[in-house]
């Protein structure tokens, strides 16, 4: 026995200290666990700022000493959230939340019975870090969500002006291919009927090989001119599907560059479906014989168009000299950034598998459209 008491029995002091101790490490544990489910609450995807206000509110009574006494309050640009049965006392904590430089709101915590004076009235200094601490990540998560939707607003905005310019560009295409066939197309034509007619007139043979040269020359114009047309808005897509649309592009492809190519095209894929899809499907493989008849020196070209498990897939592979980025600047690089743009345009995007010597392949996916019946 000691004159304090038995052995190994401690202080009654020595109690006291490690009671306040042990109370002193939950109140910290309380006020981290605050913070981390702040930080927590903007990891939700698309949460908004008002979602975040809203829940930060509930988590103030339990971080503070008094958790069944205690209400908080956020303020926001005119718009006010509170926890369950808040109200305003006298017994009040606050911290400003400043956003981008200036001040948006508040933070406030009450009290709503009378305690004792500890270090601020009746809060304690660490939690007057707390608040503080609550407002300043406040302010950064405001600030990030507002970043955050700012960048979807301009996303959503040049997705629609890029619709609006690829759109402008096929009407003024088809505007074009109109006016040649209609104007020049037809001049042509009367310049053949009128060349045909000197031919019967004038029978001296040099005369009519002169008008046989002139008159070749008419015809490959108009053969000349009927391609142009055609690259520039074929009507095939507009009226007789899509498979149909590739087949005929195929088919000049063939003819122009005498490159090995198979086709293969599902029937059901021969079908009229959304116009928009159709062009712009029909201008990434355009772009992709383009660039393969340009840069590759391929012999031999795979083509596969079909629809698997609701996407519509569009294969690409040649034998040719590939690429060493196939991203790069240059006449190629904005032929495919315009690709993946009108692919992007239909909600699906363009992969580009190459190597140099080894070939390239691009990747086309876009969802399919729902059929009515689906609706």
């Amino acid at each position: 026995m000691t004159k304090n008491g038995p052995a190994n029995e401690p202080a009654p002091w020595v109690e006291e200290a490690l009671r306040r101790r042990t109370h002193e490490l939950g109140e910290r544990v309380k006020e981290l666990n605050c913070l981390y489910a702040i930080y927590h609450l903007s990891e939700k995807r698309d949460i908004s700022v008002d979602e975040i206000l809203a829940g930060a509110c509930e988590l103030i009574p339990p971080a503070w000493q008094y958790p069944e006494i205690t209400c908080g309050r956020i303020t926001y640009l005119g718009r006010v959230f509170e926890s369950r049965g808040c109200r305003e006392t006298p017994w009040r904590q606050a911290a400003p939340i400043f956003v981008q430089g200036a001040r948006a709101g508040s933070v406030e915590v009450f009290y709503l019975e009378e305690m004792p004076d500890i270090d601020e009235g009746p809060f304690l200094k660490e939690e007057r870090s707390l608040i503080n601490a609550m407002a300043e990540q406040l302010a950064l998560l405001i600030e990030r969500v507002l970043t955050e939707e700012a960048l979807r607003d301009s996303e959503r905005k040049l997705h629609a002006l890029s619709q609006q310019v690829i759109a402008a560009q096929e009407a003024e295409r088809a505007r074009l291919s109109r006016e040649l066939h209609d104007d020049l197309g037809h001049q042509l034509a009367a310049l053949r009927l009128e060349l045909d007619w000197l031919i019967k007139k004038h029978s001296g043979a040099t005369a009519a090989q002169d008008l046989a040269a002139i008159m070749d020359m008419v015809s490959t114009a108009t053969a000349q001119l009927r391609r142009i047309c055609k690259g520039i808005r074929p009507m095939i897509p507009d009226y007789m599907g899509l498979g149909l649309a590739m087949e005929a592009l195929v088919e000049d492809f063939r003819a122009h560059s005498g490159a090995n190519i198979e086709l293969d095209i599902r029937p059901a894929e021969c079908a009229p479906f959304d116009p928009d899809i159709a062009i712009n499907l029909y201008r990434i493989l355009q772009e992709t014989l383009t660039n393969i008849a340009r840069h590759a020196g391929a012999s031999r070209v795979v083509i596969r168009f079909g629809e698997s498990h609701g996407v519509l897939a569009l294969d690409v592979e040649d034998d040719g000299i590939g690429m060493n980025a196939p991203d790069s600047a240059g006449t190629q690089g904005l032929g495919i950034a315009g690709m993946r743009e009108r692919a992007a345009l239909c909600g699906g995007s363009v992969a580009i598998e190459s190597r140099p010597g080894g070939g390239a392949r691009v990747q086309v996916r876009i969802p399919a459209p729902q059929s009515p019946a689906a609706g």
